[in-house]
């Protein structure tokens, strides 16, 4: 913690002295000037301090906060990554919030699949849940407490908060009821056509974590993670159960040939108008 609350003291006792010196014939006179200027500087002293006690101790909870629901969120894509996977999966940090990872998740994760949690859920609405908690978390946090937290820190969580990831994680279970009502068919993928969007969200996750597990020692929070940690078993080129392959695009193609979806196996283009303006949020 800064030691700035020493400041009023230092600049009283300076101010003291300089008073004390200046009266030699009036001793009384400079004593009393001393113990009032003394007990002001005392007082502001006290006050700044416990103002920087508060700040520094909100600013631990706010740190355990952040990385435990970062650490969460890591973990739910570390299971669509599993679920999807081609027989790949991440060994690095640098290889889970890579390119890869962005494809896997947005043209490989059939989002009308069962997630493996309890209550039974789809991948569209366990995400969407999962996603809508971390971004309330995240926006909350930059709403009630952005004067304690580091600049740094402040600008990578307004940048993962406002991600097209969570943005369209979000969304899509909306956009599923809405494509219901005008009779659409829609490939079941999460973010088809938004790969490099999803790939700059997950680097900005990862400047996030990195700042994150910074400051872990000093918010005296270490998590348990687990998300970079797969089964020997699943690395040996295991199938994913939720994974959407070419075969099962170029089948869904053949049976909605005029539906919105990737255009690689037939008509249809990019999601990219899926997603809505921020504002409408």
């Amino acid at each position: 913690m800064s030691l700035d609350w020493l400041i009023p003291l230092a600049s009283a006792v300076a101010g003291c002295i300089a008073f004390w010196l200046s009266k030699p014939d009036r001793r009384w006179l400079a004593a009393v000037g001393t113990l009032l200027v003394a007990g002001s500087a005392t007082r502001e002293a006290v006050r700044v301090r416990s103002e920087m006690t508060t700040a520094y101790e909100t600013r631990s909870v706010v740190h355990r906060q952040l990385i435990s629901k970062t650490d969460s969120i890591l973990d739910s894509i570390s299971q669509m990554l599993l679920q999807a996977s081609d027989g790949w999966l991440p060994n690095t940090e640098a290889e889970f919030f890579s390119s890869r990872t962005a494809d896997l998740i947005c043209n490989h994760l059939n989002i009308s699949k069962q997630a493996p949690v309890l209550p039974r859920q789809d991948w569209r609405a366990r995400i969407h849940d999962v996603f809508s908690d971390y971004k309330k978390t995240l926006r909350s946090t930059l709403e009630q407490t952005p004067l304690v937290l580091e600049a740094d820190l402040v600008r990578a969580i307004d940048k993962v908060a406002e991600s097209t990831l969570l943005d369209i994680g979000i969304q899509m279970r909306g956009v599923a009821n809405g494509d219901r009502e005008r009779g659409i068919e829609r490939a079941p993928l999460l973010c088809w056509g938004l790969e490099p969007l999803v790939e700059d969200s997950l680097i900005g996750m990862r400047k996030l974590f990195i700042l994150l597990r910074d400051r872990e020692n000093a918010a005296d929070f270490a998590p348990n993670r687990q998300w970079l940690v797969f089964p020997p078993a699943y690395r040996d080129q295991r199938i994913g159960k939720s994974r959407f392959g070419e075969a099962d695009l170029a089948e869904w193609r053949r049976q909605h040939p005029d539906a919105p979806g990737p255009s690689k196996f037939g008509r249809g283009a990019p999601n990219k108008g899926m997603i809505r303006p921020r504002s409408s949020l």
